[in-house]
């Protein structure tokens, strides 16, 4: 199985239950997959961050008009440390 095939709905679960959006720190997150390039179209459920719908869908936001304001502020290598982070926490539970 390649690394961008994994699915875990287990950790997508927790992540959306017990985290807040890692820009404003509210709760009520969507799951945000991070994709390493952009061709790949299937998503590594592992690398994944929680964000609030604003942050996740807004204008500002990676799925947004404007989304290069979004990875200035939280370029691609410290969303991938914020989801293993997670990860390593739900791990350990």
């Amino acid at each position: 199985m390649k690394e961008y095939e994994y699915n875990n709905q287990k950790f997508l679960r927790w992540v959306k239950e017990n985290k807040p959006c890692v820009i404003c720190g509210t709760y009520g997150v969507e799951i945000h997959h991070i994709k390493k390039m952009p061709m790949i179209r299937k998503r590594n459920d592992l690398m994944c961050i929680p964000l609030c719908p604003e942050h996740h869908r807004g204008k500002y936001s990676p799925h947004g008009h404007e989304s290069t304001g979004f990875y200035a502020g939280l370029p691609l290598e410290q969303q991938m440390q914020i989801a293993v982070l997670n990860f390593s926490e739900f791990s350990n539970e």
